[in-house]
């Protein structure tokens, strides 16, 4: 909101901490230092989640809201090619490049805003999110099309044994 992003600078300046959105930190780190810029990207960021919320009449499963998400992204955000090297925020908003670590900033962004429970998960090298229901779904973020290897389900291990998803 405009009061965090006015108070942005001031608390930065005082070593303060902010508390910030995923979104809010991220174009923070991503070079962004003027609360103005920040409210601007913010705005427009909130429209997108308006249109995304209406899309999916937000009415599904917690699955379903996450593959609403996941098409959102792929078609009005991140248009460009994919690139590894892209790990600025800013640029993926400009220009639609992208890689691992912005598409699921921004997933997390939309999970944050329509209160659905998402996590980040890290692997060696590699970035995607995961839906914290009672089935482990993970979301291959750079990933356009819901198929296939964008999106697994790991099954927790039954109480007693039994098999388990695991990475």
């Amino acid at each position: 909101g405009g009061s965090r992003a006015g108070a942005l600078g001031a608390g930065a300046a005082g070593g303060q901490g902010q508390d910030l959105t995923v979104l809010e930190a991220a174009l923070v780190a991503s070079g962004v230092g003027h609360a103005s810029e920040l409210q601007a990207i913010n705005s427009r960021f909130a429209v997108h989640g308006e249109r995304l919320r209406q899309e999916s009449r937000y009415d599904g499963s917690q699955r379903d809201q996450a593959v609403s998400i996941q098409r959102y992204l792929h078609r009005e955000l991140l248009t460009g090619p994919y690139d590894a090297s892209c790990n600025d925020l800013k640029r993926t908003l400009s220009e639609g490049r992208y890689n691992c670590v912005t598409a699921t900033v921004l997933f997390l962004a939309f999970a944050e805003q329509l209160e659905l429970p998402l996590t980040a998960v890290h692997l060696p090298g590699h970035g995607r999110c995961r839906l914290l229901t009672h089935e482990q779904l993970e979301l291959e973020t750079t990933a356009a099309a819901v198929q296939g290897a964008s999106i697994r389900l790991q099954r927790r291990a039954a109480a007693g044994g039994g098999q388990g998803g695991g990475e």
